[in-house]
């Protein structure tokens, strides 16, 4: 009787690692699916726990089980798995899952790490149960999708992914929702905080004097060293004209019998931009676009500040040619504007005689350079 059962025992714990291997261990499991002994079997998971999951089944990926199914709560560590099956997290299959009763509900939480693929050949790889809390975080990728021909979506449901997980959803849908964790924002400045402390030591004293002038916007007095882009360099060209003349942008542009045309850019209605269209300072970057938040190199700044020049009537035509060794890499449309700035000394080079045309420009260069400019002394003025 006793070798009866042992071989009772022996049988009945073969049947059941055949048809699939269940874990119910409290303790860290590795599952590599690498291994031959889950070649032909998938893993079920009913007990709560710590598991992590590795290799990879498309040697033998198994078409009647899925490689993963997830019934409990649990913590589930991916590291680098390439999984080919029914992939579902949690599963779907419990139909006693019911989300109304909190007994019943189960929190999942997958840790992402490394590369990470689940195909899935005849339903969703991430399906998240109402009943279900699923929560992705880690430092890694994760790649779900659905066989070609498959009509099933590859993520449903609602999921809350961490900001350092990328998910990649190949079949192009994602029904699911997911909620990004809010992020931490920067503690506030302290009051007593000096913006120059972002300038540069050598622009300091030229942005002091520019923003004594009136002609730096507000939001542009900081960050200093940052690139400036399109907008900002333009309403700064704008507040110049203003500090130069004397009026106001509206009065100036009445003078000259000029408006603003509302339609001029599809993707910016800023009343300054349009204003500086309208005066010739700017003339967009092609396409009915103006590109707002482009950023600004040092030759579109020259040609900007010969043209703003021009806008408060200097004499802007054939200005000498620089000397600049590197003129053969700016654009054609940039030399007068290059030549215009470097004869009235509003920009220098760059050093050994460069003027690096396509290099980036800043806020605090594009303040420095708009005060450089002596209206008095520009010619024709």
């Amino acid at each position: 009787m006793k070798i009866t059962r042992k071989l009772l025992a022996v049988l009945l714990c073969a049947v059941m690692v055949a048809a699939t291997n269940v874990l119910a261990f409290a303790q860290v499991q590795e599952i590599d699916f690498s291994s031959v002994s889950y070649a032909n079997s998938g893993v079920s998971f009913w007990d709560e726990g710590e598991y992590i999951i590795k290799g990879s089944n498309i040697e033998h990926p198994s078409p009647y089980s899925p490689p993963l199914e997830i019934r409990t709560s649990g913590t589930f560590t991916l590291d680098n798995v390439n999984l080919i099956g029914v992939s579902v997290f949690p599963a779907l299959g419990l139909s006693n899952l019911n989300s109304n009763n909190s007994d019943e509900r189960i929190e999942v939480t997958l840790i992402i790490e490394g590369d990470n693929y689940l195909t899935s050949e005849r339903g969703v790889a991430i399906n998240q149960h109402s009943g279900v809390t699923l929560n992705i975080i880690g430092n890694g990728t994760l790649t779900v999708k659905s066989l070609e021909g498959d009509d099933y979506t590859s993520i449903a449901g609602n999921v809350t992914v961490a900001p350092t997980v990328t998910i990649i959803d190949a079949s192009g849908s994602f029904p699911g929702t997911v909620t990004q964790p809010p992020t931490p924002t920067a503690p506030p400045a302290e009051p007593n905080a000096n913006p120059l402390d972002s300038a540069s030591d050598w622009a300091k004293e030229g942005i002091t004097a520019a923003i004594g002038k009136g002609f730096v916007p507000t939001d542009i007095q900081g960050s200093y060293t940052n690139v400036i882009t399109r907008q900002e360099f333009c309403r700064m060209a704008v507040k110049w004209v203003e500090y130069a003349t004397g009026k106001n942008i509206d009065a100036v542009l009445s003078e000259k019998g000029l408006s603003r045309d509302p339609n001029a850019f599809s993707d910016t209605s800023d009343p300054d931009i349009l204003a500086a269209f309208a005066l010739g300072i700017t003339s967009g970057t092609g396409g009915g676009q103006f590109t707002p938040n482009g950023e600004f190199s040092r030759e579109q700044a020259a040609t900007m500040i010969m043209n703003t020049c021009r806008a408060i009537g200097a004499d802007v035509s054939n200005p000498p040619a620089s000397d600049f060794v590197d003129m053969n890499s700016a654009a054609g449309w940039a030399v007068d504007g290059i030549n215009f700035v470097r004869a009235n000394g509003i920009m220098q080079g760059t050093g050994d005689d460069n003027f690096s045309p396509k290099a980036n420009y800043t806020r605090e260069q594009s303040i420095i350079t708009f005060n450089n400019i002596n209206a008095a002394a520009l010619p024709g003025r």
